[in-house]
């Protein structure tokens, strides 16, 4: 199949579920844009794709604020990379070898500096034109198993930036489809004013039939292994294995239709060097009965102290952090049904700080009718004591101890007029907002220690309201006419608001951002063309 998009707009998508992110690690979110998610499904191997690389923040967004000159300010800095074109190829062969390319090119894109005393601003390039690469490579072979190499490449002229990442996958079975043995290998290189090279390998020996399954894995990622020029990773730089048992029913029994049961141990080592992160234990219990009501019940225990490198933001540091113990349950009732149940419970308790929270999520989802399904869920979450990053001032790193509460509140509502005809409306209200109690200096150790230096805590309570409607009408094959209206509301402030409902009072009392916009597609028949020429 080839599929070709030109100066695409993707502003008829789906908003992003947006959070405030505290971690010290980029926040991945899904890709809901019709080009990358159709037919993609060879893109996915060995996990050094993400595709919202293309298109995205631009990677000197920041950047830019330290080429201000004085008197000047950020006037506009685009969110976005403006894509050009993107074009795919996939497809499989009858002897079983699937192939894809992939290709996608954003052009500049300028930040705008404004000078506040005279009046005049000049452009600031965040990102040059960039030219993204994929080829795929994924065979069929005997006892469904595979084997598959991949190459991804970037390319920016401007600063003469080169990335490549090659990889390959493979799972192989036995005969008798009892044991597998799978991995991935790769290796990122990334060529600017030095060359930088890294390289991961994932491991995994497992038995997958019977009632009574393992598996052992190990994975390794190299300190300077880098796939983010086009794929995603959190944090590379880790040594770590462990061990699965599970024991599966299939068969129904008592008032049970299946059921399983998992236990697994793990440790996480950085890679070099050599230094201990953490070690965990987890067991979970899922079965689905006779009424086809789903329930899990999972548990996790870090049983030693731990140590986090990335949290206090500065290489060569690390913070000491606690014993953990966790446990979650979450339901789902029967679909099918006119009316059916979501939720999830989890509580988590650690041994320093008197540190704890809670998680509990509510979601019933209404079928009026064949046309008209709602969704609505509720998410609170509470966490006292949550230890974190709070500041650098070059010499001493400060954490701070923190009230944190996250509020998610969602509605779904789905309407088929026809078989043709569809609108949905989409609305999520998101809230959170942390209180600091108190302040720490980081020690050499990974310990910390209380101070008295941070007299003025910078609080927050962020706010945001996002709104989706999109009416969509098939009015003949391969044609099809979009309305869409998205609207959004973001409000920050210094100071937390407790209540809920201020919540809302605040964000409807905050400016608004609307898009209208209108896709007209129509399918063009060459062949009846022809037909009504002749």
């Amino acid at each position: 199949t080839l599929d070709i998009t030109l100066i695409p707009d993707f502003g008829q998508v789906r908003s992003d579920d947006k959070v405030l992110n505290l971690s010290p690690f980029e926040v991945k979110y899904g890709e809901a844009r019709q080009f990358f998610t159709e037919g993609t499904e060879l893109f996915g191997k060995a996990g050094v794709f993400y595709s919202r690389r293309i298109g995205g923040l631009p990677v000197d967004y920041y950047k830019v604020y330290d080429s201000l000159r004085t008197n000047e300010t950020i006037d506009r800095n685009p969110q976005e990379a403006k894509l050009i074109n993107a074009s795919k190829i996939s497809g499989r062969f009858a002897n079983g070898l699937g192939v894809g390319f992939f290709n996608a090119m954003t052009g500049n894109t300028y930040a705008e500096a404004l000078d506040t005393l005279t009046g005049n601003r000049r452009r600031l390039l965040s990102q040059g034109f960039t030219n993204y690469n994929m080829v795929v490579f994924d065979q069929n072979l005997p006892n469904n198993s595979y084997a598959s190499i991949i190459n991804t490449n970037v390319y920016r002229p401007d600063n003469s930036f080169v990335a490549n990442v090659s990889a390959t996958e493979f799972n192989l079975k036995s005969k008798q489809q009892t044991y597998s043995i799978s991995g991935v290998g790769a290796l990122s290189q990334r060529f600017a004013d030095s060359v930088q090279r890294g390289f991961k390998s994932n491991l995994t020996l497992s038995k997958i039939s019977g009632n009574f399954q393992w598996n052992i894995w190990n994975n390794i990622e190299s300190k300077y292994y880098n796939p983010n020029d086009l794929g995603y990773l959190q944090s590379p730089n880790e040594f770590s294995s462990g061990v699965n048992l599970a024991y599966k029913v299939f068969e129904p029994f008592w008032k049970l239709l299946d059921f399983e049961a998992n236990i697994q141990f793990s440790n996480s080592y950085l890679y070099s060097p050599r230094n201990f992160q953490n070690q965990a234990i987890s067991l979970e219990l899922e079965f689905t009965d006779v009424n086809n009501f789903t329930g899990n019940l999972a548990t996790s225990y870090y049983p030693t102290y731990g140590y986090d490198y990335y949290e206090p933001r500065v290489e060569g540091h690390k913070f000491r952090t606690p014993r953990v113990f966790w446990i979650q349950w979450w339901g789902s009732s029967d679909y099918r049904k006119t009316i059916a149940l979501d939720h999830s419970f989890s509580i988590w308790v650690a041994d320093m700080f008197n540190q704890n929270g809670y998680y509990y999520s509510i979601s019933p989802r209404v079928r009026f009718s064949d046309r008209v399904l709602t969704i609505y869920s509720w998410a609170y979450q509470l966490e006292h004591n949550n230890i974190g990053y709070y500041d650098y001032d070059g010499t001493n790193i400060f954490f701070g101890s923190r009230k944190l509460v996250t509020i998610t509140n969602t509605l779904n509502v789905q309407f088929a007029f026809t078989a043709k005809s569809f609108l949905n409306i989409r609305a999520r209200h998101y809230v959170r907002n942390y209180s600091y109690n108190q302040f720490f200096i980081l020690n050499s150790d990974g310990t910390l220690s209380e101070t008295n230096l941070v007299s003025s805590p910078n609080n927050m309570n962020y706010n945001l309201l996002n709104i989706d409607m999109f009416y969509q009408w098939h009015f003949a094959p391969g044609s099809e006419l979009v309305f869409a209206w998205k609207n959004q509301v973001e409000d920050i402030l210094d100071n937390p608001i407790s209540r809920y409902f201020d919540n809302i009072e605040d964000i409807f009392q905050s400016p608004q951002y609307n898009s209208l916009s209108v896709k007209f597609l129509y399918y063009i028949d060459y062949q009846m063309l022809r037909k009504l020429k002749s």
